[in-house]
């Protein structure tokens, strides 16, 4: 089953389980049409998170779950309720359903990404989260409830932390590179000359799948990043002169945003009277830049998994198949 299968790493993976054999069932709201090619295959279920029955009635007879189900809330208590707490709704009815393999997808956003000098691995720590941005926190908030259900209860649990997903059906104007104004501009977040953590869509597909079949998976984390190949700049690059666009690229200091963040703090908290205001730390701002490297070794050595290493597929996939208008 997957919980949030009509997003985009969702319908790639439902799409890629059909392939391989699988039939799946799939809990979402999203519309039920992105799947009426392999109807017979896929089973849409429009179930309200919340409902903590009909989740563990929808997953009787379940052998794997996936949860990409993610919310966009801008407050840490809204988060702790509904990303949080959706998280621990979703555990609760697989054990009560005795689902083999709970594979919960978190985010390599959740690390410390400032120190260039840094190679994350899934030994890394998140360190201290209380002044990191909202989604990186409750993502890792979600990470830390399930492990204890983990050692606690016996869920039987792996944790998939995705890099920046690229192709078909993803936008091609990603937030991992920067804030975009529009389609046409976009500034970076930091000089965009590093390498970043991209990852084929079908890559993290493929991972999630191995994950599924792996004997000795139960327990551990994977982070699902490709081999470092692209910078932000030669990304945008390469969109332009294969899409015959004209984009206009800006670079972004990453210690101006930390600044500007700290006087929309002291409007909020001084002005406006809002208690629960936070000034993020100046790391949370440097990691939009992913500053840090990734070592990929252990899905590869593990599961065997192989993304894409050649930069011109690579570029075919992540531009030629995404959706210029998501």
């Amino acid at each position: 089953m997957v919980v949030g299968g009509t997003g985009f790493i969702g319908r790639a993976l439902t799409r890629m389980l059909v392939a391989r054999g699988h039939d799946v069932r799939v809990l979402s709201r999203g519309p039920s049409s992105v799947f009426d090619d392999i109807a017979e295959h896929v089973e849409v279920v429009p179930l309200a998170l919340t409902d903590a029955a009909g989740l563990r009635a929808t997953m009787a007879g379940i052998g794997t779950v996936f949860n990409l189900a993610r919310t966009t809330d801008t407050s840490w208590a809204d988060a702790l309720a509904n990303d949080v707490g959706t998280t621990l709704r979703i555990a609760e009815a697989a054990l009560d359903a005795k689902v083999r393999r709970l594979i919960y997808t978190g985010t390599i956003a959740s690390y410390d990404l400032s120190d260039p000098a840094m190679v994350i691995t899934e030994s890394t720590g998140f360190g201290d989260l209380a002044q990191r941005n909202v989604y990186a926190r409750s993502k890792a908030e979600c990470e830390l409830r399930l492990l204890d259900l983990h050692r606690s209860r016996g869920l039987p649990l792996v944790i998939a932390r995705p890099g920046i997903a690229l192709g078909i059906g993803g936008p091609l104007q990603n937030w991992g590179i920067g804030r975009w104004r529009g389609a046409g501009a976009v500034r970076l977040w930091g000089d965009g000359h590093n390498k970043l953590p991209f990852v084929l869509v079908d890559d993290v597909s493929d991972g999630l799948i191995r994950i599924m079949c792996a004997k000795d998976a139960i327990g551990s984390s994977f982070n699902l990043v490709g081999d470092p190949m692209l910078s932000a700049r030669d990304y945008l690059t390469a969109m332009q002169s294969r899409l015959g666009l004209r984009l206009a690229v800006t670079g972004g200091s990453l210690r101006e945003l930390w600044l500007e963040g700290g006087a929309k703090y002291m409007v909020k908290r001084y002005l406006l009277g809002r208690t629960d205001a936070i000034w993020l730390s100046c790391n949370d701002c440097l990691s939009r830049g992913h500053l840090a490297r990734f070592d990929n070794s252990r899905p590869k050595t593990v599961l065997g998994w192989a993304p894409e290493a050649d930069r011109d597929r690579f570029l075919d996939a992540a531009i030629g198949q995404a959706d210029p208008l998501a």
